[in-house]
């Protein structure tokens, strides 16, 4: 495909308006808004901040156009992107646990899927003793009792196994950060080294991707594209349904004009704000003087 003509007139904005149309052009004809944002400005913050400035000055190039369906497309090049699988490899992981805390909690079952080429291949799944009682709301979340876990090996025991079955896959997760939390938690128990694999968070891509979710728990999202709920919340159903879920949103971050797992890494980053100096940090902002009058 040959690079267009850079556009005549105002060339204030020469500079990002190449680095824009250069970005869109290598990623075959159309890209996600919030990656060309990244990629012309950087990451520096809020993408919302730099949304306007962004069709600002993409509004008068004539050789990009800004799509119905939220993409940023070659004026020439409408309709051109193809499906590709960025997701060919990957390992779906779930934890069910005694509570939030990794460094308080332990975990009481565990379900690794490995999916290749968009097919389950080979899982890793067992309950797993956690050396405590589970707490009553627990097992009304997950059905798991002590009875369950009486007979079943402590995460010592599975340490060896479940490190071998991942290897270096990347892992993919609905929230990934807490499982994967738990099992470094878990491996540093064993005194084994933590997990250090690259992450895909599902939850994030959702985020970014369906801009009509709210609050992005894995049913919602699954519902979203076109897959049905979870029945029970357990590790191993969990994790068929993120690898399902995750799978889906790799095709729709294709035709928002995702290209590689970077592409999918970069969208699903949230970007949070820093809170500003000196205001809501667990302070109010108050004149002291007012305290003389409060009754002692």
């Amino acid at each position: 495909m040959m690079s267009p003509e850079p556009p005549p007139g105002d060339q204030r904005y020469g500079t990002l308006c190449e680095r824009a149309v250069q970005y869109i052009q290598n990623r075959g004809g159309a890209t996600n808004e919030d990656l060309l944002i990244v990629h012309v400005f950087g990451n520096t913050g809020s993408l919302a901040l730099w949304r306007p400035l962004l069709r600002s000055v993409l509004a008068e190039d004539q050789r990009v156009v800004f799509r119905g369906d939220g993409l940023w497309s070659l004026a020439t090049a409408v309709g051109e992107i193809g499906a590709s699988p960025i997701l060919d490899e990957f390992v779906a992981i779930d934890v069910e646990t005694t509570g939030l805390r990794p460094s308080k909690q332990r975990v009481i079952e565990i379900a690794l899927y490995r999916f290749r080429g968009g097919e389950l291949v080979e899982r890793l799944e067992s309950l797993i003793n956690p050396g405590r009682a589970i707490p009553a709301y627990i097992s009304n979340l997950t059905t798991i009792t002590n009875t369950h876990v009486e007979d079943a090996p402590a995460f010592a025991e599975l340490a060896e196994g479940i490190v071998a079955f991942i290897g270096s896959s990347l892992l993919v997760g609905h929230n990934v950060t807490f499982d994967i939390s738990f099992v470094n938690e878990e491996l540093k128990r064993a005194d084994r080294a933590p997990l250090i694999n690259e992450r895909l968070d599902t939850m994030g891509l959702a985020v970014r991707l369906l801009k009509n979710v709210r609050k992005p728990s894995l049913d919602r999202v699954a519902v979203a594209v076109g897959l049905s709920p979870r029945k029970i919340h357990r590790a191993g159903r969990d994790a068929q349904l993120t690898a399902e879920v995750a799978l889906r949103l790799g095709e729709e971050a294709v035709r928002q004009g995702g290209r590689t797992l970077d592409d999918l890494r970069g969208i699903a980053t949230v970007v949070r704000v820093r809170p500003r100096d000196g205001v809501g940090r667990g302070r109010a902002v108050m004149d002291r003087a007012w305290l003389a009058d409060v009754p002692k």
